[in-house]
């Protein structure tokens, strides 16, 4: 594959590195997430067996990450109403209707029972900094669970472009499930964009599990699937006596990964980077595949690494992944253009 993208577009060279480069191994120690964090509600709602028993909060389509005490928009999830608003990634969030801005609470309250109750406010005003530059904006959130946002947000993702005499598709998966409907879905998108001459498959900040069937939507066959050994490795093993399906895409893929690309997602990438008619850009992910299990003593879900398990005979738990060309997109970029989505397209035209 790096003989291919240097012959065709020589001028990426410096960005390429070695196929499969691991990362220094981070230990992962387990760690609390608790009702004050968004990714306490992800984590709930893809460990609830029905959509009734998920918990539904207020929020925005909005992920954050600290920058000393700021809150700094980190992803803008497509169609949820930060998307409307206008905010971008990298917009630093001061307030929320004239107190200081916080993922859950902004918008949601904590009963004395435990529950999280949603303000009863419709419409929200927040301050946000963009450059230097201070902007207020009016919002309404959306009541609901955050797995059913992120499913949304991947349904309404597919989209088609040219770049020159080309066709480029283009799709993003921010949470993926084993659940069956969820995994037709995924194969209808793929199947809307299956005339296009190649696609870009957008993983970033997306998380979740990794299924067989998934893979089957892209390979013709299982021969080079990753192995998995060790302990704890049910949330990610692949079950080959599941039958086949049908049809797949057998055309280019430009995948994007970053840091907060993460457990199926991360394995998925992973798997997809095997593949000659592949190539993986963005930033190095954390190794992040173990599970969580919730412990009502502490208050939250436990996550519990996954250092007994092996891909492929190797250690993936905090060592992730490394892309073969990395592209950074630092978080105080707040501009509208996006380095990874840009030279994934033109890298697909060099490979179509």
């Amino acid at each position: 594959m790096q003989r291919l993208l240097l012959s065709t577009l020589g001028f990426y060279i410096a960005f390429l590195f070695t196929s499969c480069a691991q990362a220094q191994t981070t230990i992962l120690a387990e760690t609390i997430i608790d009702k004050s964090q968004l990714e306490y509600y992800l984590v709930q709602a893809y460990n609830q067996a029905t959509a009734e028993s998920r918990i539904a909060i207020n929020h925005i389509g909005l992920e954050t990450e600290s920058v000393g005490s700021i809150q700094v928009a980190s992803a803008v999830i497509e169609g949820y109403p930060a998307h409307h608003s206008g905010i971008r990634r990298g917009d630093k969030i001061l307030q929320v209707n004239g107190m200081e801005f916080h993922p859950v609470y902004s918008f949601n309250e904590l009963h004395t029972s435990g529950r999280v109750i949603p303000h009863l406010d419709e419409r929200f005003n927040i301050e946000i900094d963009r450059g230097g530059i201070v902007q207020s904006l009016s919002i309404s959130p959306v009541h609901e669970n955050l797995y059913d946002s992120y499913r949304t947000a991947g349904l309404n993702s597919p989209q088609q472009f040219n770049v020159g005499n080309k066709v480029i598709g283009y799709m993003r998966l921010w949470g993926l499930s084993r659940s069956t409907n969820d995994l037709l879905s995924i194969k209808s998108m793929i199947d809307e964009l299956s005339q296009c001459d190649g696609i870009i498959l957008d993983l970033r900040d997306a998380s979740g599990f990794i299924d067989i069937t998934l893979l089957d939507l892209i390979y013709r066959t299982r021969n080079n699937y990753y192995e998995t050994a060790g302990e704890n490795t049910s949330s990610f093993s692949l079950d080959k006596t599941v039958t086949i399906s049908p049809g797949y895409y057998s055309r280019p893929l430009a995948v994007l990964i970053n840091k907060n690309t993460r457990g199926g997602a991360e394995l998925l990438a992973y798997q997809l980077n095997k593949s000659e008619r592949v190539v993986t850009i963005g930033e190095a992910t954390n190794g992040k595949i173990g599970g969580y299990r919730l412990d009502n003593q502490a208050g939250g879900y436990r996550y519990k690494p996954a250092t007994q398990a092996l891909i492929d005979g190797e250690q993936f738990e905090g060592v992730g992944f490394t892309p073969e060309i990395s592209i950074d997109y630092p978080i105080s970029q707040t501009t509208r253009s996006d380095p990874q989505f840009e030279n994934a397209a033109t890298i697909l035209q060099g490979m179509i």
